[in-house]
């Protein structure tokens, strides 16, 4: 419903993404990962390694969405270097700010689930197949939100062991949520029909 009472993702519309790098051809994604990023490419490194190896089959893609117009960054010559199929890179032609960067990497994944990773930040290699067994299990929920583990001085907390329960749904607590707040979860998949504009 949040969806429907404000068009948030579609604010800075005029603002181009322009697309730096495309997946080669293959089969459609079932899933989006979508990260937002500006200036921090050393974090960046993880994040995406952490998108790249998912311990999956299902077809996907990675989209790095960078929001710095400036001619040739560290961003940019990163990504220009790799070599994935599945990896495709957009740079705004405007900076949008930090909430108008997390709603165009909404945006511009080709998934049926876009999830939102920060770039500091990574996903566990079995994220993919995991939200897409959540979310095929639960029709009615537009938007999953994970629950998230910290690691410590570089050591992972242990994981918690799964205790059967059902996966909670997360519902925003405004009609603006959850595309407004600024740290919007990592991990969070959304369903890209809900996305779309009416």
């Amino acid at each position: 419903e949040c969806l429907k009472a404000n068009d948030n993702l579609y604010v800075q519309a005029d603002v181009e993404s322009v697309l730096m790098k495309d997946c080669t051809d293959g089969p459609a994604p079932v899933v989006s990962i979508v990260i937002p990023a500006y200036k921090r490419v050393s974090m960046l490194k993880h994040a995406l390694s952490s998108a790249l190896s998912q311990d999956t089959v299902l077809p996907y893609e990675v989209v790095v969405v960078e929001d710095n117009p400036e001619p040739d960054t560290e961003i940019g010559d990163y990504l220009e270097c790799l070599d994935d199929p599945r990896l495709r890179y957009l740079k705004n032609s405007s900076n949008l700010g930090l909430v108008g960067n997390f709603n165009r990497a909404l945006t511009v994944g080709r998934g049926d689930i876009t999830v939102i990773l920060h770039d500091d930040d990574f996903l566990l290699p079995s994220y993919v197949r995991e939200i897409v067994r959540v979310m095929e299990a639960r029709p009615d929920a537009d938007i999953v939100c994970p629950r998230p583990f910290k690691w410590l001085d570089g050591t992972p907390l242990e994981l918690p062991e799964d205790d059967g329960r059902p996966a909670r749904l997360w519902k925003p607590l405004t009609s603006w949520e959850p595309f407004c707040r600024p740290f919007m979860p990592t991990g969070m998949a959304t369903r890209r029909q809900s996305l779309a504009r009416a």
